[in-house]
């Protein structure tokens, strides 16, 4: 919907901010994962996996609730509509967010392993 794009341009603005942070915290966590003692390694683990449900998982979920709350205050649009602004949003080739988490997720699975 013509109407939705602001919100589109809001999440990439959001997520490049949420990138840089999560990004950081987990190139720090890396760095000092190996010298810290074994209660300090599941502390970080902990720390980190906190890091990444609040931030950048919690932000693609709040872009589908962004989308229902749109569409329900807006019936003149298809919800197929908003969920294609979701998508497009979520596969963007430039930010992949999707792809990002989950190159994140499995790097903390590793150190867990």
């Amino acid at each position: 919907p013509k109407e939705f794009e602001e919100k589109k341009e809001s999440w990439k603005n959001d997520w490049e901010n949420i990138y840089k942070t999560t990004d950081t915290e987990l190139t720090d966590f890396n760095i000092q994962y190996e010298s810290l003692p074994g209660e300090g390694k599941r502390q970080q683990l902990e720390e980190l996996l906190k890091t990444l449900i609040e931030g950048p998982m919690k932000h693609l979920a709040g872009i589908w609730k962004d989308a229902l709350k749109h569409y329900a205050g807006n019936k003149e649009s298809k919800l197929e509509d908003y969920g294609s602004s979701v998508s497009t949003f979520l596969l963007d080739t430039k930010l992949h967010p999707l792809k990002v988490i989950d190159t994140w997720i499995l790097s903390v699975y590793e150190k867990i392993r």
